[in-house]
Order: C-alpha cells, then structure tokens, then sequence
C-alpha cells in the first residue's frame, strides 16, 4: 500500500458492529477526530472477541493476547455527532505470530438511505507472550482464536 491503499476485497466482514458517535469524539469542526476512528476500531475488536470467544477468554487471554504493530487509515468523507456508525472488521491476512485486520467504516443518510463510505484501514496485530521481567515476544497464534474469530456466532 506503499502509494496509496487499495480497495478492500468484496468478500463480507468478519465482524460488523453499529455505534453512534458521542459528541466527545468530534473535534472543532464538528467531526470525527482522525484518530477516533482507530480507537472506535479498538473498541469494536474487543466486541468481536467477546462474541465470537466469550468474556471469560477475553479476561484471561485477551488482555495479554495482541497487541498493534502498524496502522493505516485513510479518511474518505465525515463523520458527525450522533451519526450511526457502522464498522466492519474482516480478517485479511494471518501470519504465525500476527495477524491484519481490514477495517471499513460507513454512515447511513437521513432515513437510512444511501451509505457513505468514511473511512477504511488496516491494523496488523503480533500475538504476545508477557516474560517475567515484563518485556513481550512474539508468540503463534492461538488456534482457538484463529478458528473462532471468523466463524459467526449462532444466534437464537
């Protein structure tokens, strides 16, 4: 993506979650802060995870699981206050010991009609293992996690 990012694969998301923007997440301008949209990112990786592996996974595995090597977004229009965003998550590609993200982010017009596209990236994660003298390594991902973060949740 060295000059410039190129269009995301049409494949459907691996995880898709719908927030509303909180007004603390807008700047002067009345939008989106550039860098919310990686945090708003992050909060919906900890959603996926919750679903698709339970809140006890998360607690033990998950706070000590990843953590993020590289990013890279791209701003494609705004984003306001109380706008109902939509982020999609799709695992693009798997390593050993890291893993990417494809991130997309969308908002409905008036009556939900019409989507427009707000923004896309990439976030790469590396799979840690905490040593005793607090330092991290790289470690394989676990299977359990690489199984069950794509396959959907059966729903009631």
């Amino acid at each position: 993506r060295a000059s410039g990012m190129a269009a995301s694969p049409p494949t459907p998301p691996d995880y898709v979650h719908t927030l509303t923007v909180r007004y603390s997440e807008c700047d002067a301008q009345g939008v989106v802060f550039n860098a919310h949209y990686q945090s708003l990112c992050d909060a919906v990786m900890d959603l996926w995870v919750r679903d698709r592996l339970g809140i006890q996974w998360q607690r033990k595995e998950g706070a000590e699981f990843s953590m993020v090597r590289s990013s890279q977004f791209e701003y494609l229009a705004p984003c306001g206050f109380l706008d109902d965003l939509t982020i999609c998550g799709r695992i693009t590609k798997w390593g050993r010991t890291s893993f990417e993200i494809g991130w997309e982010g969308s908002v409905c017009g008036e009556n939900g009609e019409g989507k427009t596209n707000v923004f896309r990236g990439w976030m790469t994660h590396v799979c840690v293992e905490k040593l005793e003298n607090g330092k991290r390594k790289p470690k394989e991902i676990d299977e359990t996690f690489r199984e069950k973060i794509v396959t959907p949740r059966a729903r009631l």
